[in-house]
């Protein structure tokens, strides 16, 4: 009998407790446009700064800089600056470590249609921070982030309906949030279609097209998804 190994955050066959995040394509020599945008209160200058200087992209990596960019980038109205900055509340980078501040951003973002905002304001409610737990609110607002275009939200939605937690199990259904997620290069999500697909999970067994997402979550270096690929 095969093992089904599904990336996930839930108990689900072997569990990886492993995290994503969106790519954002800023060139090290783009470093003093930013910088200089930043300076003149140009709100999507300040969020790259920030990235950058979060990331170690064409600069020292700083989560102090980076926050402080962050929150100049969300005082000027960018949204993407806001989850920025309230991501870093959750983890204490460069900022004091508050989920009630973060959760306060989350809301706002999200309500203002950021994908990624209703995705890590699902992450609070999944496991209880600053909220009640609600795996039924946290489902819900994965949703809302899959919508909108964030691929982490699509492939939390996919673990949702895997697992059954805050949503009926459908497999179809998390076999299409993570496809979505994999169309978007999150590797995991990747991964996860491959192994639905040669454990015929919630469809027919097929090794050849398991070994199509397993090369994709390789190319987007997944270690495991490497090995699966060699391994069929």
């Amino acid at each position: 009998m095969k093992k089904l190994v599904i990336y996930s955050i839930v108990t689900v066959g072997m569990v990886f407790l492993m995290g994503c995040s969106d790519a954002i394509q800023v060139k090290a020599s783009e470093y003093k446009t930013y910088k200089s945008g930043c300076s003149n209160n140009n709100a999507k200058a300040c969020y790259y700064l920030g990235h950058m200087y979060e990331k170690g992209i064409g600069v020292r990596k700083n989560y102090r800089r980076a926050s402080k960019s962050y929150r100049k980038g969300c005082k000027l109205d960018s949204d993407a600056a806001c989850t920025a900055l309230g991501i870093l509340h959750t983890k204490g980078l460069g900022t004091q470590k508050s989920y009630y501040r973060a959760k306060k951003i989350f809301v706002k973002t999200c309500k203002n249609n950021n994908a990624k905002g209703c995705t890590e304001l699902g992450k609070l409610y999944l496991h209880g921070k600053a909220v009640k737990r609600s795996v039924i609110s946290a489902t819900g607002y994965f949703d809302m982030g899959c919508k909108k275009g964030n691929a982490e939200g699509c492939y939390r939605l996919g673990l949702s309906y895997l697992s059954g937690q805050g949503v009926k199990r459908n497999f179809t259904k998390a076999r299409e949030s993570f496809d979505k997620a994999c169309s978007d290069n999150h590797a995991m999500a990747c991964y996860n279609v491959g192994s639905m697909y040669e454990n015929g999970t919630g469809i027919a067994d097929d090794t050849a097209i398991a070994k199509k997402y397993y090369e994709k979550a390789c190319k987007n270096n997944l270690k495991e998804g490497c090995y699966s690929f060699k391994r069929l």
